[in-house]
């Protein structure tokens, strides 16, 4: 188990974008937890929601990681909703990748911005292979 952490360092309310740190897709474990950090000076001013992304013609249905044995959704982790956390499910049968959106509001604005698959970046966790014992 370890922890992925996804710092997102920037954003563009006309595109309705965010930039991270490593890029947008990351790649993880069963079991591990997973880390959204909004670094100050990035534009925005909490994340809202942190979703399991539904289908579309781009990106079929994928499963829920979070979900199962050992899982928890993401959640907040501080009152200014700017640090989330949740931990990838424990199950033997995880082998996909998970699309997610995340749901922002901007400084200043007051703009929610949903960062959906099709306007800039396609945010997903890549579930590593196991390695065998």
């Amino acid at each position: 188990m370890g922890d992925v952490k996804i710092v997102i360092n920037g954003s563009n309310r006309e595109k309705k974008s965010l930039t991270y740190d490593t890029g947008p897709d990351v790649n993880a474990a069963a079991g591990d937890q997973v880390r959204w950090v909004v670094e100050a000076g990035s534009g925005v001013a909490a994340i809202t929601a942190i979703t399991q992304y539904k289908s579309s013609a781009e990106h079929p249905a994928s499963m829920d990681l979070f979900a199962g044995p050992g899982g928890v959704e993401p959640h907040p982790t501080n009152p200014q909703k700017t640090e989330w956390q949740g931990t990838i499910s424990t199950s033997d049968n995880l082998k996909d990748v998970e699309w997610y959106s995340i749901t922002w509001t901007s400084v200043g604005g007051g703009w929610s911005g949903d960062n959906v698959p099709g306007i800039v970046t396609d945010p997903k966790i890549q579930i590593s292979a196991k390695q065998s014992s």
